[in-house]
């Protein structure tokens, strides 16, 4: 990716190839976050990892006690609005309607693979709408943990 701007990495690729690339890059980054979180969960203070790059499989492999889970799972129109409203992350592609529609598949795709993972593997999903609070999504976030 260094000699090529991440925008017109969305622009020229077509999402299913930027999905298969999502999928490699996870496989990479999880080698360096695995340790962070065993690091945290066996001796060290409570940490809050999140991302795309984690996958329920992963997580639920870690088999540690002490570790949870959410996977969040945003609809389309949350999605979308999200990325429209990130107007500097787009600005400046070749085509900025291209690279949003990419963008958006490929993030469409993903969160519909997790939360699918998530529920065979009875974690919990919190399903996210356009219009939900941030009051409301951190509600949910903490009853789904049993947090206080």
């Amino acid at each position: 990716m260094s000699a090529l701007d991440y925008r017109e990495y969305y622009v020229q690729h077509p999402p299913e190839k930027l999905i298969d690339d999502f999928s490699k890059e996870h496989a990479t980054v999880w080698e360096g976050v695995r340790p962070v979180a065993f690091a945290h969960a066996t001796w060290s203070s409570p940490a809050l990892i999140e991302g795309w790059q984690l996958h329920p499989e992963k997580v639920a492999d870690l088999s540690l006690a002490n570790v949870k889970s959410l996977w969040l799972a945003p609809d389309r129109d949350t999605l979308e609005k999200r990325i429209r409203a990130d107007v500097d992350f787009y600005r400046g592609a070749s085509s900025e309607e291209t690279m949003i529609r990419h963008f958006l598949e490929r993030g469409i795709c993903q969160a519909s693979m997790l939360e699918t993972a998530a529920t065979q593997l009875n974690m919990p999903v919190l399903k996210i709408r356009s219009g939900d609070s941030l009051q409301d999504i951190e509600s949910a976030a903490y009853a789904l943990l049993g947090i206080e």
